[in-house]
């Protein structure tokens, strides 16, 4: 995963975490924990969804949500992908945000490919109103004639 910026992996050696952060991982619920970064979106937004294919094992791709923070169980498909992993190389989709807010989302795609194996990669979301516009919504509402 390119975009949002996928999480930090964290670990003392510089070459592993690169490493790490640019292959996708087995490991459930998303390879990596909570480590930042935190990208902010509003509610409703279409998300500029990137990845980057290394290997061709093609398979099934998916976007999804978890709006609780990584609990494995309350991830929810967001955008189907389709097959991928047939072509090297980058690709691009837009992806729905629901128009809840959410402090502490994670993203999460997975790639189920043909030999058997789960791919993950997770990013961390806040989905929110924009300060700047609750306090004109705030300021229209108690305007009086």
């Amino acid at each position: 995963m390119v975009s949002p910026s996928m999480r930090f992996v964290h670990s003392d050696d510089s070459a592993d975490k690169i490493k790490q952060a640019s292959d996708p991982t087995m490991k459930e619920p998303c390879g990596a924990s909570g480590y930042g970064p935190v990208t902010k979106y509003k509610p409703g937004e279409t998300m500029f969804f990137a990845y980057n294919v290394s290997i061709t094992h093609p398979g099934e791709c998916k976007v999804q949500l978890n709006k609780y923070g990584e609990e494995a169980e309350n991830f929810y498909d967001i955008m189907k992908l389709g097959e991928c992993g047939k072509n090297l190389g980058l690709f691009t989709a837009f992806v729905d945000l629901p128009h809840e807010t959410c402090d502490k989302c994670t993203i999460r795609f997975t790639w189920n490919d043909d030999l058997g194996n789960n791919y993950l990669n997770c990013a961390n979301i806040q989905i929110a109103e924009d300060h700047m516009m609750r306090k004109r919504r705030k300021a229209r509402r108690s305007l009086k004639f």
